[in-house]
């Protein structure tokens, strides 16, 4: 009597080419079969296959666990984000001390840019940090202590210098798993300080003097009509600024900065040097 062929379950596997098939396909091997074949795929291979894992149930739960192992910090990343959609109690006991960093793990920092004052001129304060100490915990979101009013005139020497410094050093915002996500925070940061009343006027920076910045020539190659020839520069700049405001075109306002001034808001990558965690402080 012919033997019946095994019908395929749901934890099984299709073996195939490098093409990643569906998880939920049907191969041999079961759930062990399924893990020893995610360990032979590349990154990109195991982020296509990962968004049926959940679907599993528990066994998806515990390779995706398994999957917070991974030398990929992109695939880390996706496990974590999966098993926090899930109410397994497995999975969010997991994960409660966030994504595992590894040495040589990238994060992406998001600085905000303060200005400084000369009597003259305002400057941006731009000198980051090489290295921010830590204790092998880093949250995605940076809580700063509320600014607090400080009576300048009854500071010593001593104490007046050590509040400047401290006040025109980069302010670490966020931390990021991702490039593409901190650049897209840094650049509204940096339209939000740019469209700030309280931010300096945009010709009020010595850098801009300084590379004798032609209105009428960043017009033209933005698209923008020429302006009558004016005996005031400065009137040239300010016009060039509120009517880019007013027709709200904030992207084209951003690049002008950036071409002038620079940004107000910055990425810095940050290299991880010892194991740890990347906690993260809201839903992905």
């Amino acid at each position: 009597m012919a033997k019946q062929p095994k019908q395929p379950q749901a934890t099984d596997v299709i073996l195939g080419g490098q093409t990643s098939p569906p998880v939920t396909g049907a191969v041999l091997g079961g759930l062990e079969g399924l893990q020893k074949r995610f360990l032979h795929l590349d990154p990109n291979q195991k982020l296509e296959v990962m968004p049926g894992i959940l679907e599993l149930g528990e066994p998806g739960i515990d390779l995706l666990i398994a999957v917070l192992n991974d030398d990929a910090i992109s695939v880390r990343y996706e496990a974590y984000r999966y098993l926090q959609q899930s109410d397994s109690e497995t999975a969010k006991s997991a994960i409660a001390a966030g994504i595992p960093l590894k040495p040589g793990d990238t994060l992406y920092c998001v600085y905000e840019i303060p200005t400084g004052y000369n009597d003259e001129t305002y400057y941006l304060c731009n000198s980051i940090p090489e290295d921010i100490p830590t204790a092998g915990i880093y949250t995605d979101i940076v809580e700063h202590s509320p600014a607090e009013e400080i009576d300048w005139e009854s500071l010593d020497p001593e104490e007046f210098d050590s509040l400047m410094e401290e006040w025109e050093t980069p302010k670490l915002v966020s931390r990021h798993l991702l490039r593409e996500t901190a650049e897209e925070i840094a650049e509204l940061l940096h339209q939000r300080h740019i469209l700030d009343r309280d931010t300096p006027n945009l010709f009020e920076f010595d850098c801009v003097h300084t590379s004798q910045f032609d209105v009428n020539v960043w017009r033209a190659n933005n698209g923008l009509s020429s302006q009558q020839p004016e005996t005031d520069w400065w009137d040239m700049g300010v016009q060039l600024v509120e009517e880019l405001k007013t027709q709200q075109q904030i992207e084209l306002l951003s690049q002008l900065w950036k071409e002038t001034v620079g940004r107000l808001a910055v990425v810095h990558e940050q290299r991880i040097k010892r194991n740890g965690y990347f906690k993260v402080t809201r839903s992905l």
